[in-house]
């Protein structure tokens, strides 16, 4: 009989070591995923970097434009205070 019962008892243990290793297993796939979505979005930071660098260098030298621009039409405007009229 101790023999039946460590033979059911084997198998018992079995079947749940299976069961886990199913859980194992769909849990390695979300994450997997998971992960290859990170990937692909981790791919794309060089690319928008890029993007940035570029995007910033037009604005810093439309800014500078306008700052000369502002300067040069200065002398041009009238003032509304009569000591900076002259």
């Amino acid at each position: 009989m101790s023999n039946v019962q460590s033979i059911d008892s084997l198998r018992e243990l079995y079947a749940k070591l299976l069961a886990e290793i199913g859980e194992l297993r769909k849990k390695f796939a979300e994450i997997k995923v998971k992960n290859d979505e990170l990937k692909d979005k981790n791919a794309e930071i060089p690319d928008l970097r890029g993007k940035f660098a570029k995007l910033e260098a037009e604005l810093k030298a439309r800014v500078a434009e306008l700052l000369k621009q502002g300067v040069e039409e200065m002398p041009r405007m009238p003032s509304s205070r009569p000591e900076l009229r002259s």
